[in-house]
């Protein structure tokens, strides 16, 4: 049994080159951070470098890091080396502290992709990709904004729009060196506003995008992503205001500058902690499941609900292989088409021995952590073969059950058929032997004779009644059950609330069980006791309760206790059926069931 998961990328946990990748990831991060760290720290036009080099090297150094921490624990994911791809970005922003004009310029150019790609970065989460139409038109709508912005602003402006507090060089500034058209300072200061209403406008998109995908789905979906919804949306706000504040009061800078960038810092960090967040509560909702599967019957409509609830994915949907369509089943059993890869749904196939069994419609947020999906493949295919036991079970019992009423029908048909209509048959012939007789002895014997068959016919209409009653056949339980009350040593009545009839196995299973109950209530409710006998037929089931005012006896605790009351309870449940006995010394016994009709 496994669950198929992709696993493509060179940083899988089953690669034997993993540690190298991984120790190579890791240099290459060390190296990205010294170098962003020192160009940054030498810069000859930013205002304040041996700060701003502190904080570039430790934004290099947390995206990367967690990167590829998230790679190497996940790595059917795509976020691990997104993460570290952007990371390697963010070191390009030591490009915007050289004097050089064309590396200045390189670098105001990666830190304009440096804010689409960080609303990339944050909608892909948790799945690694984009799984809305609605976010893959944001992304697209806010990169062309920005890159016309840019465009024109490399081509119209001397001195192209200021980074906020990230990249401040003041008078120090490079002039753009890709300027083709001089413009005017009005021109300028346009552009520099325009940028700042794309990114801002682009903020609050973001910011809205995340609150939405942080409110709805499943529950292990919001418990993800709200750590990083927090924090983006927080740092999205302070950086709105930086925008907007700096260039007019230059004594708020050095709070706003650490509230942004201990943000910034913090969103790879809330990533982690928001995939471990969702992975633990992923791992204890696969516990749930198995939990709940032992306390409940299990049909594959049961196995998709259990697993949807316990996951708070309410979309989960359960697909079952049938070999003859070759197609996935829903359970309902209408075929159904898996999603495509990149869809907003997962697939997980559950097979065993390399042939499909099943297939899980999920949501994406679990894609990252393969552990958990193998563990819910495996609950999975535990409760669906479950499941097929039970069916299997259930359908071997029907069968012995209607074998086993077929033959009482069988025997109790030879038996008036046969035997009884024999020794009727020798009691006529006695009859008449004992007239034709002249002699006293031989009448005497040939009436004691006579008198024994009697009583052997008699045993054997008993006999024959307990195999298959004549009256639960021909009229139904109702009247069978009056006659075992009208022999009884008890006042016994029965309450035919509209039961109608059955199939014999369950007319068999209901009339037996009450009889049963009948006859202990005379052996134990003591002398003066009644008994009154309620039938009726309610939601596609009969049911019945046999009650009397006797006695009683101790609470059974919700177990049946002594041969009889199992055997009633066991031909119950051969018919899918349930039974209950509630009893208190002094206040009587109940003995209440219920058996579906079909």
């Amino acid at each position: 049994m496994e669950a198929t998961l992709a696993r493509g990328l060179g940083l899988g946990r089953g690669n034997a080159s993993r540690a190298h990748v991984a120790l190579g990831l890791g240099a290459a991060c060390i190296a990205a951070t010294a170098v962003t760290a020192w160009a940054v720290a030498r810069s000859p036009i930013l205002l304040h470098p041996t700060e701003m080099a502190f904080w570039d090297g430790a934004l290099v150094l947390a995206w990367i890091g967690s990167g590829i921490y998230i790679w190497w624990q996940r790595p059917a994911s795509r976020l691990g080396p997104l993460l570290t791809a952007f990371g390697f970005l963010i070191s390009g922003f030591s490009l915007s502290a050289s004097g050089n004009a064309v590396v200045y310029t390189l670098g105001m150019v990666v830190w304009a992709g440096f804010l689409v790609g960080f609303a990339y970065v944050c909608l892909c989460f948790p799945s690694g990709r984009l799984e809305s139409g609605l976010e893959r038109w944001f992304v697209t709508a806010f990169a062309l904004a920005a890159a016309l912005v840019w465009g024109i602003s490399l081509t119209l402006a001397r001195v192209l729009p200021t980074g906020g507090s990230r990249v401040e060089c003041g008078s120090q500034c490079p002039h753009n060196p890709i300027e083709l058209i001089g413009a005017n300072a009005g021109i300028a200061t346009a552009l520099h506003t325009a940028s700042s209403v794309v990114f801002t406008i682009g903020a609050i998109g973001l910011a809205m995008l995340l609150f939405n995908k942080a409110l709805l789905g499943s529950r292990v979906r919001r418990r993800t992503i709200t750590p990083v919804a927090v924090v983006v949306i927080v740092g999205l706000a302070v950086f709105i205001v930086t925008l907007s504040v700096l260039p007019i009061y230059t004594d708020a800078r050095q709070p706003f500058l650490v509230a942004v960038n201990l943000l910034t810092l913090a969103t790879p960090l809330a990533m982690v902690a928001g995939l471990a967040r969702g992975q633990s509560f992923a791992a204890f909702s696969v516990g749930r499941v198995a939990m709940r599967a032992s306390h409940e019957p299990m049909t594959p409509a049961a196995v998709q609900a259990v697993i949807a609830d316990a996951l708070g994915d309410p979309m989960l949907r359960l697909g079952l292989w049938d070999s003859e369509r070759a197609a996935y089943l829903d359970v309902a059993g209408v075929p159904i088409e898996l999603p495509a890869n990149g869809s907003n749904r997962q697939v997980t196939r559950v097979t065993r021995d390399e042939q499909p069994l099943a297939a899980l419609i999920h949501d994406p947020a679990f894609d990252a952590d393969a552990e958990v999906l193998e563990g819910l493949a495996a609950t999975s295919l535990m409760l669906l073969e479950n499941t097929r036991l039970v069916e299997e079970l259930r359908a071997s019992r029907a069968r012995l059950v209607e074998t086993g009423a077929r033959e009482r029908r069988r025997i109790e048909k030879d038996l008036h058929d046969g035997a009884q209509q024999r020794l009727i048959g020798i009691q006529i012939r006695l009859a008449r032997a004992s007239e034709l007789a002249d002699r006293d002895d031989l009448v005497q014997q040939l009436d004691a004779t006579q008198n024994e068959a009697e009583s052997a016919l008699e045993e054997l209409r008993e006999l024959s009644h307990g195999v298959y009653p004549v009256l639960l056949a021909d009229h139904g339980l109702a009247a069978a059950l009056r006659s075992v009350g009208s022999n009884s040593s008890l006042p016994i009545q029965v309450h035919d609330e509209g039961v109608e009839r059955s199939s014999d196995v369950v007319e068999a299973a209901v009339y037996f069980c009450a009889r049963e109950a009948i006859q202990n209530a005379a052996k134990h409710a003591g002398s003066g006791a009644t008994v009154t006998v309620t039938l009726a037929r309610r939601n596609g089931a009969i049911e019945f309760a046999v009650s009397d005012d006797g006695a009683g006896m101790p609470p059974l605790d919700g177990e049946l206790d002594g041969g009889g009351l199992v055997g009633m309870r066991d031909r119950i449940e051969t018919v899918n059926g349930w039974l209950d006995v509630v009893s208190a010394p002094g206040e009587g016994t109940t003995v209440r069931g219920r058996v579906p009709i079909r």
